[in-house]
């Protein structure tokens, strides 16, 4: 529903990635019944451009999610690079494109790095970009219909 408000509403932000969008700020912004129909007729989606942009950076995030269950499986490398090398050439080049300030060479997530996460913290966040990539992935076009969205990453 965040994602979705967001992408009609100018004036609402996108919460951060390791922030659940929470229900009082969401129905701030969601229309009345009396007014849906108001808000169909006069809403403008964002920008495709913008849409997109921030559809990767969710999967971005969903990636990072998808690097700590590989790590919790069986500490995978990839091409003769160890996970936690990749997350933090990663986590530069975002820096880098300012999406975020690293901390400690990883994803800044409830003010430590993302390797840090508690199971619970890192499960709320899997859930978090999940969902928002899932919204975005709908709204860019990604499946027919909303009971068949990818959230491949």
């Amino acid at each position: 529903m965040a994602t979705l408000l967001w992408a009609l509403h100018s004036d609402y932000p996108m919460p951060d990635y390791d922030r659940p969008a929470f229900t009082t700020e969401i129905m701030a912004f969601a229309p009345t019944p009396q007014d849906a129909a108001s808000l169909l007729r006069n809403s403008r989606l964002r920008p495709a451009k913008e849409i997109s942009k921030v559809r990767d950076i969710a999967e971005l995030w969903l990636w990072r999610a998808r690097t700590t269950q590989l790590e919790k499986e069986k500490g995978a490398s990839i091409k003769g690079y160890r996970l936690d090398e990749i997350v933090a050439m990663t986590a530069q080049k975002a820096g880098e494109d300012g999406l975020f300030v690293p901390i400690d060479k990883d994803f800044p997530a409830l003010g430590k790095a993302y390797s840090h996460l508690s199971d619970n913290e890192w499960q709320t966040l899997r859930s978090i970009a999940t969902e928002r990539l899932y919204g975005l992935n709908w709204l860019c076009g990604y499946a027919e219909d909303w009971d068949s969205v990818p959230t491949g990453t």
